[in-house]
C-alpha cells in the first residue's frame, strides 16, 4: 500500500512538473477580473486537467485512514427518506455532513464509489476555481498542496473536516469584496 501510495503521489509530481511544461508551449492563459482589476490567469480547462489526478486519486485511489470509517458509515445507512428527516431534526455535532451523507444515499446510490466521488467533487471544485482565481501562480499553488501532502491528509483522510474547509474556501470571493 506504501509503494503504490508513493508512485502515485510521485506521479502528482512529474504531472504536475509536465503541465508546467505544457504551459510554456501552450496559450493557456485569460484574463479575469480579480479586486476589480484584469489579471492573466490559466484557463479553466487547464486549471481541471491539471488537478484531475489529485481528484481520480481521491476518488478512486486507496482507502486511507478514516476513509474507511467514512465508506463503512456511509454504506451501513439504510437510504429511506426518513433518516434524512431525522437527522434534520437532530441538532447534534457534524448532522450537516450526515445529512449530506443521507441525501446522496437516498437520491443518488449506495455505492462507494458514488460516494467517494461525490466527495471528491465537493473538496475538488471549489479549490480549484479559488486557486485559479487568487492565485498568482496556479501551478505552484497546486504543487505545493500536492507537495505539502495535504491532498492525502485533507481529501483522502479528513473528508468531513475538508467538507468544511472547502465551504468556507468558497466564501473567500465574498470576503474578499467586503
Amino acid at each position: 500500500m506504501a509503494a503504490m501510495l508513493f508512485n502515485q503521489y510521485t506521479f502528482l509530481l512529474w504531472w504536475v512538473a509536465l503541465m508546467a511544461v505544457f504551459r510554456q508551449f501552450t496559450d493557456v492563459y485569460t484574463t479575469v477580473d480579480v479586486l476589480g482589476r484584469k489579471k492573466q490567469r490559466v484557463n479553466l480547462l487547464f486549471a481541471v486537467l491539471v488537478f484531475f489526478p489529485v481528484f481520480r486519486l481521491a476518488a478512486f485511489g486507496p482507502i486511507l485512514g478514516d476513509v474507511w470509517a467514512y465508506v463503512r458509515g456511509y454504506e451501513g445507512l439504510s437510504g429511506q427518506f426518513s433518516d434524512v428527516i431525522d437527522c434534520l431534526k437532530n441538532n447534534e455535532s457534524g448532522f450537516g455532513y450526515e445529512t449530506f451523507e443521507r441525501l446522496l444515499k437516498w437520491l443518488i446510490s449506495g455505492d462507494r464509489t458514488v460516494y467517494r466521488v461525490a466527495v471528491a467533487l465537493i473538496h475538488s471544485i471549489p479549490l480549484v476555481l479559488i486557486l485559479r482565481r487568487y492565485s498568482e501562480d496556479y501551478l505552484l499553488s497546486v504543487f505545493l498542496f500536492i507537495a505539502g501532502t495535504y491532498h492525502i491528509a485533507w481529501m483522502m483522510n479528513g473528508l468531513r473536516q475538508f467538507v468544511a474547509i472547502v465551504i468556507i474556501f468558497s466564501a473567500l470571493p465574498l470576503m474578499v469584496q467586503r
